[in-house]
């Protein structure tokens, strides 16, 4: 009885880290408002990734991945979102949570949409790192320069190649990497 016991606390503990780890982190920094519209972000690049590459759920990101791969070898790598997409986004998204994302989404000077590095995204994204190393290597980077330096938007492709991108939170990371690094690709 008493083995019982211990054997169903410990199949309850598993499933209970198991449910809530996907969204550990983005439960620690945003509201539950903000998580729907982070996913709404999510899903809105993913829908664009599944028209594009003919592909479907999570996989699309490493279709993708592996597409910019093929042209960061030779230097013509343009990654690219359309802008009546980011548009959708924008007008969607609450300006509060925006701002949280982004220094000024609104610039259209900008090559990039520059991440606001006192938001709750980069929070997010920092305790995102400690459980991934290819995001570790990435925040580490853009911490150095605050910026999307050629070299970082290049070697953040061939470490993401092989990916699991099931998790939602990287998901949402790579979403937004890649409509940060796409703000003047389309315009």
């Amino acid at each position: 009885m008493k083995i019982a016991y211990i054997y169903l606390s410990l199949l309850i503990m598993i499933v209970s880290c198991d449910s809530s780890d996907s969204e550990m982190n983005l439960r620690q920094v945003f509201s539950e408002e903000e998580i729907k519209q982070l996913e709404s972000i999510e899903m809105n690049f993913q829908s664009y990734l599944e028209s594009k590459y003919n592909c479907k759920k999570h996989d699309c990101y490493n279709k993708y991945i592996e597409y910019l791969y093929s042209f960061e070898k030779d230097g013509n790598l343009m990654i690219e979102f359309p802008k009546s997409n980011l548009k959708k986004i924008f007008d969607a998204t609450d300006q509060t949570l925006l701002n949280e994302i982004w220094l000024d989404y609104t610039n259209e000077k900008d090559k990039y949409l520059y991440l606001n590095k006192d938001g709750k995204y980069y929070k997010f994204v920092n305790l995102l790192s400690n459980s991934n190393k290819n995001v570790k290597n990435y925040i580490d980077s853009y911490d150095k320069i605050a910026d999307y330096s050629p070299s970082l938007v290049a070697k953040s492709i061939p470490i993401f190649v092989k990916e699991d991108f099931s998790n939602k939170e990287l998901r949402i990371f790579k979403a937004i990497h890649f409509i940060s690094c796409s703000h003047k690709s389309n315009q």
